[in-house]
């Protein structure tokens, strides 16, 4: 969680002593962005639930394994302030991440199936620090951020396309995680358009679920979490920038 602040006094501390090269429009892209993610983490524990859950229902195949979640990417790049040899951007963005199962077979001769939908929707605000590398060419050397995390899971049986049961379960409160990164702009048309790729690693760990009638998806008791490790996040953006 310190990645951040140290960020944060970094660029106040090298505006100070680098404003001199800064210059009239040095800070030259803000704007917004659209993007596309996917974010891969350690599911065991729920996948486990799930897998239990399923033969209480009588299905053989049990076969739930969350492990990927995809979704788009919109934000904001709050200011970019260049200087000579480097660069230092403010960030803001709201990701939607889903990922969704589904079982079907037959059980005692009716076509049955199962349904499991997982949503990490989050909020998360960063700085990097970067250098540009060729003309159109920028390297992001350090990316580092903290995220809001809410997640909803949605389970659903049916039998011959009737519900029979149908759960939903939310979060108790917002997890916080940080994440720390690196990634490469590429200049379509510089302070204008650009492309930027990122991977950065996430540390976060999410807790129990509740439905609306105060019922918990794991024991209250137990320390076990839904996910048991966030990992690697690769995201691909489209930056449309508006120069100061």
């Amino acid at each position: 969680m310190k990645i951040v602040p140290i960020l944060v006094f970094a660029m106040i501390s090298f505006s100070s002593v680098s404003g001199q090269t800064c210059g009239f429009g040095c800070l030259g892209l803000s704007g917004f962005y659209a993007g596309y993610s996917a974010q891969f983490y350690d599911m065991k524990t729920l996948n486990d639930l799930l897998s239990y859950k399923m033969e209480q229902f009588g299905f053989e195949n049990t076969d739930i394994n969350f492990e990927t979640g995809y979704g788009a990417r919109f934000g904001a790049n709050i200011f970019r302030a260049k200087f000579n040899n480097y660069f230092l951007t403010a960030k803001g963005y709201y990701q939607f991440l889903k990922e969704e199962k589904s079982v079907s077979e037959e059980i005692n001769s009716l076509s049955s199936s199962y349904n499991s939908k997982l949503e990490l929707d989050h909020w998360g605000v960063g700085v990097d620090f970067g250098v540009p590398l060729f003309n159109i060419l920028d390297w992001k050397i350090v990316e580092g951020g903290i995220t809001f995390y809410r997640s909803k899971l949605e389970n659903t049986f049916r039998i011959n396309d009737e519900i029979i049961d149908h759960e939903t379960y939310n979060e108790e409160k917002i997890n916080v995680g940080f994440y720390v990164g690196t990634g490469l702009i590429i200049h379509l048309i510089r302070d204008y358009i650009s492309i930027e790729g990122t991977a950065v690693y996430n540390q976060l760990e999410l807790g129990n679920l509740v439905d609306n009638d105060g019922n918990y998806l794991l024991n209250p008791a137990s320390s076990l979490s839904i996910m048991d490790r966030a990992g690697v996040t690769a995201t691909i953006q489209l930056n449309i920038g508006v120069p100061l």
